[in-house]
């Protein structure tokens, strides 16, 4: 289905004008207030270029402020106020314009058309208390459009000069296109609120209901494509975030370092400065979030309404082009028949929806809008890890909830924290947060299902991806390489061993070792352990290896199954491990691979998101298992690991060997 487009732009204006109180050069300005702060509200150029036409030379005023330009004009007797007022209306959008886009759930009819035609004159509903009189005063239809030009109030508080409260209603004026050809509606408004109260209006008016858009990755690199970016913030799925900014535009060292860190992490928002109008240059932002698309300059509306239909024709270009062929009509055409393990014909076809989006996005970057259809896919618990990530408007960034009275890390939905005290969310940062948005993280099934088809179809595929579900946004990110988040065993320094010589007797002892020495496990059984070179168990290994560590009773909230500090390629780094026995019961079980689809792999899952990921202070997650480890489910570990900055080390079947040598319990 052709969906009709809703495009907002939304304006903000920092001040509410100056008013004139100063005298220049010893002489009171002879102009009047009004006119005086109906001036100061255009931009420096704006003012420039006018004198400049009325006949003042460039040299008398290219290094003067607005208010000495304002003071030549009138000692020229230079000021025409219908002039002025005209200038006013060019520049009445101010110095902060963002759109963003809105779909209907169907097309637009002739019939709303006429139902938004017939508006003109009339106060539309708002039910917001900072605002009333919100009046479409006019429109008009062109080409390709309608144009709606509305003005409405909006209550200032301020402090009066006897020291009291004090209100006063501004009015502010603002314009709507409604596209004819493409269907879309653009709102142009001073204040974000705004939107909303023209979005429930329009809703009320022609009952369609409206849903947000935003623009994929592939129409923001055009829109930027001769720009110069001055700002990126990385994000990953742990919460972190990086920022990398420098006004006049990232350097080369910065630009390698934004390189390096994008592969683990997801790019949310930033900045650039880049061509609006003939020789006019601003500083345009992105936010993925929200959609947002921004202008950090006071730009004339012939400025702003050409550069953004420029923008606005791209993202509907980009966001048709990710209509492409269905992945089950591209396996069809090829012979290929999809394979989804136990999933329900419904949860294929949801199924078959990523797939789709993550062939169009090979190689390449992409951010996806999920359907509402698709949506109850990511709540079942084989495909994904479900993940709370609210984002917090202040930090203008995805964050991790914090307990507000103990700042510990809140996982589930719960009423309580950990520590007895009512959930009470916050950021880093100590914002109010509302736990209302997840995230959700594909478990090694459900990419090993992906890739499986993938490899029917692209059996020589060498760009790697990483995706995840921001919200209602499907975020797929691709690169060359998936090495760089995994730390060799051997590159530790604690695990180095010289001269050591495998053997079938070694190898057979290591694969039968298990987690416990024992049905039951305490502290008393521990130190006895400790000091019985006859019992030996997996944990046991790494004492007397990592230093401080001691083994402990398994009762599920100890710091991980083996922690401690270790050292590898020249850097520290605190490490966690997740401690599992060989899952085959095969009597050559050291030859038997440990599957992500075994009850030992599903657990190791559970723990490497639950316990490493989720934990600020893990950065290395160490998983240990006396068996070989299938290269497919080493591959959505490293996977996992990128996305959330950690790395990963793999600790198997040899390796157990070389430190049983070098723990000389063997």
């Amino acid at each position: 289905m052709f969906y009709a487009i809703i495009v907002k732009i939304l304006i903000i204006k920092e001040d509410f004008g100056i008013i004139k109180s100063d005298i220049m050069g010893g002489e009171l300005m002879s102009v009047s207030d009004e006119l005086y702060s109906k001036l100061n509200t255009l931009p420096w150029q704006a003012l420039f270029e006018y004198s400049t036409r009325k006949g003042i030379k460039e040299e008398d005023i290219k290094n003067k402020d607005k208010s000495q330009i304002i003071r030549e004009l009138d000692n020229r007797q230079l000021i025409v106020n219908a002039e002025i007022d005209k200038l006013i209306e060019e520049y009445i959008y101010g110095d902060r314009v963002t759109f963003s886009l809105w779909r209907f759930d169907e097309n637009l009819s002739d019939s709303d058309i006429e139902v938004i035609k017939k508006l003109e004159g009339k106060e539309i509903r708002c039910e917001n208390s900072e605002f009333r009189k919100v009046t479409i005063q006019k429109i008009d239809q062109f080409e390709d459009r309608l144009v709606l030009i509305y003005v409405y109030s909006k209550i200032y508080h301020y402090i009066n000069e006897q020291g009291k409260s004090a209100q006063v209603w501004e009015q502010h004026k603002g314009c709507s296109w409604i596209g004819l050809d493409k269907s879309y509606v653009a709102y142009i408004v001073k204040h974000e609120k705004m939107t909303k109260i023209f979005a429930d209006s329009l809703t009320y008016e022609i009952h369609k209901s409206l849903t947000a858009v935003k623009p994929p990755y592939s129409a923001l690199a055009r829109i930027f494509n001769d720009s110069v970016m001055s700002k990126i913030v990385l994000q990953g799925a742990d919460g972190e975030k990086t920022a990398i900014s420098r006004s006049q535009g990232l350097t080369e060292q910065q630009k390698e370092e934004m390189d390096r860190i994008k592969k683990d992490r997801f790019n949310m928002s930033g900045s650039y400065i880049t061509p609006i109008y003939d020789k006019t240059t601003a500083t345009v932002r992105y936010n993925i979030k929200k959609g947002n698309i921004g202008i950090l300059k006071h730009l004339s509306s012939n400025e702003l309404f050409a550069w953004t239909e420029g923008a606005i024709n791209i993202i509907f270009e980009e966001i048709d082009n990710l209509k492409g062929k269905n992945a089950k009509d591209i396996f069809d055409e090829l012979g290929f028949k999809l394979k989804w393990s136990l999933l329900s014909k419904v949860e294929e076809e949801k199924m078959n929806w990523i797939l789709t989006q993550i062939i169009s996005a090979i190689g390449t970057e992409e951010n996806i809008m999920v359907p509402e259809d698709k949506k109850d896919i990511l709540n079942k618990s084989s495909l994904f890890i479900k993940l709370p990530r609210p984002y917090c408007e202040k930090c203008e960034s995805y964050e991790v909830p914090l307990c507000k009275e103990c700042r510990a890390e809140i996982h589930y939905d719960s009423n309580f924290c950990e520590c007895g005290a009512p959930i009470y969310a916050v950021c880093q940062e100590g914002h109010d947060l509302n736990i209302n948005s997840y995230w959700y993280i594909p478990t090694s099934s459900c990419i090993k299902m992906i890739n499986d088809n993938l490899s029917k179809v692209f059996p020589n595929m060498d760009s790697k991806y990483a995706f995840c579900f921001m919200e209602d946004m499907l975020i797929i990110s691709s690169y060359e390489e998936v090495i760089g988040g995994e730390i060799f065993f051997d590159d530790i320094e604690e695990f180095k061993l010289e001269n050591f010589t495998d053997s079938d007797e070694l190898n057979d002892f290591a694969a039968d070792m298990k987690e416990k020495c024992g049905t039951t496990c305490s502290f008393d059984k521990i130190e006895k352990c400790l000091n019985d070179k006859q019992q030996i168990c997996l944990p046991k290994l790494f004492y007397g290896i990592i230093p401080g560590f001691i083994p402990q009773p398994h009762k599920g909230g100890e710091y991980g199954d083996v922690s401690g500090t270790i050292n590898a390629n020249g850097k520290t780094y605190e490490m966690k491990g997740i401690i599992k026995a060989n899952s085959s019961k095969s009597k050559n079980k050291k030859n038997i691979r440990l599957l992500s689809t075994s009850k030992q792999g599903e657990e190791i899952i559970r723990q490497f998101v639950e316990q490493g990921i989720n934990d600020h202070r893990c950065e290395i997650i160490m998983v240990v298992a006396p068996q070989y480890i299938d290269n497919s489910f080493k591959g959505t570990l490293r996977l996992l690991a990128k996305i959330s900055n950690k790395k990963v080390v793999f600790v198997e079947l040899k390796q157990i060997c070389k430190l049983l040598k070098k723990g000389e319990i063997k």
